[in-house]
């Protein structure tokens, strides 16, 4: 766990569903600004206790394009999109960087291959690139 302000991030590594389900269980988890999805979002990770209990604002998938595992799977994304997460893909933004702002909001503010790209670069028209907005307050 990383904080900073009222920012909370949550760096997990490749826990499964036991150790997270220990982490809930323990009260050492609560909610977060960002989660870094366990495990690259496989299913044996990201079980729903974990992610009620975590209820990030972002979650990012840390995975390759088109990796051999297929991660993030499906029904992960899913039950974090269930949970009002924005969601995030390294696979299909790059490098992502984050910022904490001056209102000590937590914010995107740079993926690499919308950011960074080179006019010879395509890009995917079917993902929506602009990050998840925040609702007014």
């Amino acid at each position: 766990m990383v904080e900073s302000g009222a920012q909370r991030v949550l760096l997990p590594g490749d826990i499964e569903k036991r150790a997270e389900r220990a982490l809930v269980d323990d009260a050492i988890v609560s909610r977060v600004s960002l989660v870094i999805a366990p495990h690259h979002g496989s299913n044996t990770s990201s079980g729903q206790a974990f992610v009620d209990a975590t209820a990030p604002f972002y979650v990012v998938f840390p995975a390759g394009y088109k990796n051999r595992w297929g991660f993030p799977k499906s029904q992960v994304v899913e039950r974090w999109l269930r949970s009002g997460a924005c969601i995030l893909k390294t696979a299909e933004s790059g490098a992502i960087v984050f910022e904490i702002d001056a209102a000590d909001e937590l914010v995107v503010r740079w993926q690499h291959r919308l950011d960074g790209r080179r006019l010879w670069t395509e890009i995917d028209r079917k993902w929506d690139h602009r990050p998840c907005a925040r609702a007014a307050d």
